[in-house]
């Protein structure tokens, strides 16, 4: 008889490789990140940067703190909460125990590569956070139109956006008493101003998937 995977086991977290790379890197010249309050929950986020085409732009947009809050909470793992998994279904057999497991994580934002190793699903990651960065997409297609970009100009230039404006800096594998994986997800790096590859390219993503045929 098999026994159930025990949440008490080691679990190994993957992490894109970085190595080589420094953890934190500054913004090159001319560009910034911005966070101004205007009430007790909503922010002006400005982020100055020059496109590929070397346009300086500036794109100034909103940001809810229930946004940030929510994505935060839906986010990461926790061993408290692997333990109630196994106490309410490891009597219940191999294959049930290890259903609610795997929904577990898809529920954190992570995916089981095997028994014993869980990733950051960036693709969930992306869809999921995608209206709550949809401020930032109208900001950057609102710079476009005034600039009569067509869609290739305005994809660079939120892309720039990411790689510049937002800082580089490498998060922590464990944040707020959960197994976050090194990954911050989108409205978190629009809040902080930094993030690494991986945050960054789920911000990108998110801010790319609000426009229609992408």
């Amino acid at each position: 008889r098999r026994t159930p995977w025990s949440p008490t086991a080691d679990i190994t977290t993957l992490t894109y490789a970085e190595e080589g790379v420094d953890s934190e890197m500054p913004r090159p010249p001319g560009a910034t990140f911005k966070r101004t309050p205007l009430s007790r929950d909503i922010f002006e986020i400005q982020l100055k940067f020059r496109n590929f085409n070397n346009d300086p732009l500036t794109v100034e947009f909103p940001l809810v703190q229930a946004d940030v809050d929510g994505a935060l909470k839906e986010f990461g793992y926790s061993k408290k909460e692997l333990d109630g998994v196994f106490q309410k279904y490891g009597k219940q057999g191999q294959a049930a125990y290890e259903e609610q497991v795997k929904f577990y994580f898809t529920s954190r934002g992570f995916k089981q590569v095997d028994k014993g190793t869980v990733a950051v699903d960036i693709p969930q990651l992306i869809w999921r956070n995608t209206k709550r960065v949809n401020g930032l997409a109208l900001a950057v297609q609102r710079v476009g139109e005034k600039l009569r970009y067509d869609s290739e100009e305005i994809i660079s230039a939120a892309t720039a956006m990411v790689q510049t404006s937002v800082a580089y800096r490498i998060p922590p594998d464990t944040e707020r008493g959960r197994r976050i994986g090194g990954v911050h997800p989108p409205p978190q790096v629009l809040n902080e101003g930094w993030g690494d590859c991986d945050s960054k390219s789920a911000l990108l993503g998110s801010v790319l998937s609000n426009w229609k045929g992408i």
